[in-house]
């Protein structure tokens, strides 16, 4: 059984089983995209793809230790108290562990990939923090909410006696991981590009 268990109610229909294909693709797709340009262009994306990996592994640890130890969460767009587990909202735990995650997935990508430079480590992980933060805020943003009424609580996917409150019924947190990578990958590249024509 699954060790951090989180109310199913509140989190969203994928919570709690085996990944799908359009959750690995959400996650690792990116990753997989700048290795191949990297394979094609070498040197040039694999910090890239690293950042990627640390985007993931921040994510998700940091809803999995939030969910799972409930302390007070905070709807990261809004700067209001939210329901603990909702997409969008962090917490004091969530952000530590994603944190952690961001700085092994880092380190790990430092031992495992050749080709990155070592000075990179620290900013990697801190692109992956941020990746994180990012989701939060798109999560908040855009992805579908309802509002449960019995349980006076918000949650991901709709119940019996809950109503669609806020956000986009096509986005999901598939699309959020998506487009969270997508963006923190870019800013990144960005940065990158620009730190080397200097």
């Amino acid at each position: 059984g699954n060790i951090l268990k989180k109310d199913p109610v509140l989190s969203d229909e994928k919570q709690g089983k085996a990944r799908d294909a359009m959750q690995v693709w959400a996650n690792g797709g990116v990753y997989l995209f700048f290795c191949l340009a990297d394979a094609v262009y070498p040197g040039l994306f694999l910090s890239t793809a690293a950042v990627s990996i640390s985007i993931s592994t921040s994510d998700t640890l940091s809803s999995e230790i939030g969910m799972a130890l409930k302390g007070k969460t905070i709807d990261l767009l809004r700067l209001k108290k939210t329901t603990a587990g909702i997409s969008g909202g962090i917490s004091l735990a969530g952000s530590l562990a994603g944190l952690a995650g961001a700085l092994a997935a880092a380190a790990i990508c430092m031992i495992s990939l050749e080709g990155i430079s070592g000075e990179y480590w620290l900013i990697i992980a801190l692109f992956g923090l941020a990746g994180m933060f990012i989701d939060s805020l798109l999560g908040s943003a855009l992805q579908v909410k309802y509002f449960n009424e019995d349980l006076q609580a918000w949650s991901d996917r709709p119940t019996d006696r809950s109503s669609k409150r806020k956000g986009m019924v096509w986005i999901g947190n598939d699309t959020v991981n998506v487009l969270s990578q997508l963006l923190g990958c870019g800013i990144f590249l960005a940065w990158l590009f620009l730190a080397r024509s200097h």
